[in-house]
């Protein structure tokens, strides 16, 4: 079977295909987005440095996370804190000083 279309009907069936498969993909894509919304990254000491504090020496972040209203966690038995990516977001904002 062959089925002749002209540009005009080639882009009609590309938009019909193209809105066919947006209907069938949405919600699939908005599943994923609110789980990323909603995932929370636990971070230890090194990953903290890395991905939050990237230009701040060691000092500085021993002294920040030593405060006592800064988010941190401990697991079982283990001395080493663990932070919550949103928590510790949260925290910045809420300390950040204008001046």
């Amino acid at each position: 079977m062959n089925i002749a279309l002209d540009d005009k009907g080639m882009e009609m069936l590309v938009d019909a295909l193209a809105d066919k498969l947006v209907d069938r993909m949405k919600p699939f894509v908005e599943e994923l987005v609110a789980e990323e919304k909603n995932f929370d990254e636990i971070l230890n000491q090194q990953e903290l440095k890395q991905k939050i504090f990237k230009r701040i020496g060691n000092d500085n972040i021993a002294a920040v996370t030593a405060e006592q209203d800064f988010p941190k966690f401990y697991i079982g038995n283990n001395r080493t804190p663990s932070f919550s990516r949103k928590a510790v977001d949260k925290w910045i904002e809420e300390h950040q000083q204008y001046h």
